[in-house]
């Protein structure tokens, strides 16, 4: 998960997350030692620096976070299946846009009516996010440079509109 500790969806989702026993690694910008602590625990680790996505995104089912291009994009060049969270108009397009080419799934922009659950189990019963994401990666596996990905998405994004 990658969040900003001002998103509306950050202290949902660990207080979600905290219930599904699920092991979670966290990014969370500007996180303060009191949110670190209330919910951090031995299936939850929060860090507050971002971490790099190669060496972690292996072992990633599902990422959840807000919909940061280069984030998504190189999760994307990973093959894990990103549910993005929107905030924001730049966020809510992004979020828009990559869910209706089902490269990426989209969660709720309101933070109550947030449900993990719900949203883990989509990604396990519907696999098409999964089969385009993996295939997206594997198109791009060589590719080195982002430039070409904004390239693409973009064209993507300004047919799909």
């Amino acid at each position: 998960m990658v969040i900003d500790i001002a998103s509306p969806h950050c202290e949902p989702l660990f207080s979600q997350f905290q219930n599904t026993g699920l092991p979670v690694l966290a990014v969370v910008n500007n996180a303060d030692a009191d949110f670190t602590k209330r919910y951090s625990s031995s299936r939850v680790k929060i860090q507050t620096e971002m971490v790099s996505v190669r060496s972690v995104a292996q072992p990633c089912k599902i990422v959840f976070g807000q919909a940061d291009h280069d984030l998504a994009y190189e999760f994307l060049l990973m093959g894990v299946p990103f549910i993005l969270l929107p905030n924001g108009i730049q966020n809510t397009l992004l979020t828009y846009r990559l869910a209706k080419k089902r490269l990426a799934s989209a969660g709720p922009s309101k933070s109550s009516k947030l449900d993990v659950t719900a949203l883990i189990e989509t990604k396990r019963t519907v696999d098409q996010v999964w089969h385009n994401a993996s295939r997206f990666s594997l198109k791009y596996e060589n590719h080195s440079s982002l430039t070409r990905l904004h390239e693409l998405i973009k064209t993507l994004c300004s047919k799909a509109a």
